[in-house]
């Protein structure tokens, strides 16, 4: 038996089953959630794609010989399989052979605080951006205080000679991750773009 199932995945994620079909696997929204829009496709100006992954649902729930059948890029191909990797589902009777497609659209996020569209491309105009949101700074008793995972979302504006002119949250799951990388994005060296710009800088924190 062979099974077909969809999802929509955005920022924070939603999920569309056909012909109202309960998932066989719960826990797809929180796995989705996770791991959410792909920075990379971000980076490079992409803002809409899908990918069809095949995997089998064994009887105990776990799941197994995952490939991806079909992607409209490497990089959502490789962001749905990282999916459905992590999921766990419903203890079954037989093995089931299935297929997730996922749909990526652009984020909400996209759009800045004033409701105005921003440019999600940090990278064409910082090219030291890469290096300080990857070696940023959290606190050393971040599990003391509980934190395990969040997002946030900055938005940079830059002036016209490439100055950091304005840095500031305007999506964030908690304080504490909001200024890690609001400290870390206060390094970036910017090319000149000639006039004002604003730029989307999306963070997802995953502490193990």
């Amino acid at each position: 038996m062979k099974l077909g199932l969809t999802a929509t995945l955005l920022f924070h994620a939603t999920l569309a089953l056909a012909q109202g079909r309960e998932h066989p696997c719960p826990m797809i929204q929180e796995v989705l959630q996770e791991v959410g829009y792909p920075r990379q496709a971000l980076s490079d100006g992409i803002y809409k794609g899908e990918a069809v992954v095949a995997f089998t649902i064994l009887r105990d729930g776990q799941t197994s010989d995952w490939s991806v059948a079909s992607a409209s890029d490497p990089i959502f191909g490789e962001a749905a399989l990282a999916a459905i990797r992590r999921l766990r589902c419903n203890p079954r009777e037989t093995d089931l052979r299935a297929t997730q497609k996922i749909t990526f659209a652009q984020p909400p996020s996209c759009r800045g605080g004033d409701g105005t569209v921003a440019e999600c491309k940090p990278n064409a105009y910082c090219p030291n951006y890469e290096g300080i949101t990857q070696n940023l700074r959290l606190p050393d008793n971040i599990f003391e205080m509980g934190l395990t995972d969040g997002e946030v979302t900055i938005e940079i504006t830059l002036s016209p000679d490439g100055q950091v002119k304005l840095l500031r949250s305007i999506a964030s799951s908690s304080k504490v991750f909001e200024t890690a990388a609001i400290e870390s994005l206060q390094g970036l060296k910017c090319n000149a773009p000639g006039r004002e710009l604003r730029l989307l800088a999306p963070f997802a924190f995953k502490i193990q």
